[in-house]
């Protein structure tokens, strides 16, 4: 969630929470904040302010709104044949296992971290990897990708059309402890 969905949400929750609990207390009798703002009304300047800002409120509503309700459009598999008798897809978590699966075929490679994006050009997977210590990064990042294109297309049937390696981490060595 972005900064300004967080804000308008804290925003709104603060503003209706306010809202309730005045009209809660003036429900039980307590009429001082009715009183309060109609005398604020009777004096023009204030009228204005107030205009003003409850037109600033609907308008960050409204679009509060139509961004809380709008929908994003999440690709949650991905069509790789078509037969006569019917289309074939897969999950983004199933290629997400072939990846992994794919990647860690190599010694070198501790952790295998996929992130899918299908473009019209084909797939383009972007891999964040934790290699072990003394790796040769070009060597085994053009392992990693060879690898993986190569596992997607014979078991999957899918085409890759890019394959970006990020070396995130280098693990940490394993020391034997000897007592």
């Amino acid at each position: 969630m972005s900064f300004g969905n967080r804000l308008s949400n804290v925003f709104f929750s603060l503003l209706g929470l306010a809202l309730a609990i005045v009209i809660f207390a003036a429900s039980l009798g307590w009429g001082l904040p009715i009183r309060l703002l109609l005398e604020q009304l009777e004096i023009r300047d204030v009228r204005l302010a107030m205009a003003a800002v409850s037109l600033v409120v609907a308008i960050w509503a409204i679009y509060s709104l139509q961004i809380g309700l709008r929908k994003k459009p999440e690709v949650k598999y991905t069509q790789i044949d078509s037969t006569e008798h019917g289309q074939i897809h897969i999950t983004m978590e199933a290629i997400e296992n072939f990846v992994t699966r794919a990647a860690g075929t190599i010694k070198e490679v501790k952790e295998v971290k996929p992130r899918i994006k299908i473009l019209p050009e084909g797939m383009a997977l972007l891999l964040k990897i934790t290699i072990i210590p003394d790796t040769n990064v070009p060597n085994v990042t053009r392992d990693i990708q060879e690898k993986v294109s190569h596992y997607l297309k014979e078991y999957g049937g899918i085409e890759v059309f890019d394959v970006e390696v990020v070396v995130d981490k280098i693990a940490q060595p394993v020391r034997s402890r000897v007592d």
